[in-house]
């Protein structure tokens, strides 16, 4: 059976949440991209409106080179954290390179005016804070003991 990474549109901006067409600030300049929330759910809540989250750039795989997909896909790179495609949904991957911070006040204008596209399930918030970690750490984090 094959796990979904999407789970629809939550009801709340939660982390792994996909907004649409965001302005974001990198260096000197403004791109308009699709990110995914990377600030974890209880943080977001304490976060202040005008206070800083953070997202990264969601990417179609169109974007890499043929001969290096199949890295992506099977989760080969530390940099890059691959979202299979689903119904609805090409095949994507999260640029960890391209990680930003966003106003949450942006962020809820964005999803009252319907560009919160999706949330991840809870496989896929699992594999994001796992490729977080790797990308950070370049180590993969330790099962929980019990």
């Amino acid at each position: 059976m094959t796990r979904s990474f999407h789970d629809g549109l939550g009801e709340q901006v939660s982390q792994g949440g996909s907004l649409r067409d965001v302005p974001v600030v990198e260096a000197d300049q403004t791109t308009v991209a699709d990110v995914i929330l990377l600030t974890q759910d209880c943080q977001y809540d304490k976060t202040e409106p005008g206070g800083l989250v953070l997202v990264a750039m969601v990417r179609s795989l169109s974007a890499v080179a043929p001969s290096h997909q199949g890295n992506v896909r099977s989760m080969r790179t530390f940099d890059l954290a691959y979202l299979p495609a689903e119904t609805g949904r090409p095949e994507t991957f999260v640029d960890l390179r391209r990680i930003a911070p966003l106003r949450k006040v942006e962020v809820e204008r964005l999803s009252a005016r319907g560009q919160r596209v999706a949330s991840l399930s809870d496989d896929g918030q699992a594999l994001l804070r796992a490729r977080l970690h790797l990308f950070f750490s370049r180590q993969l984090p330790e099962p929980p003991r019990g």
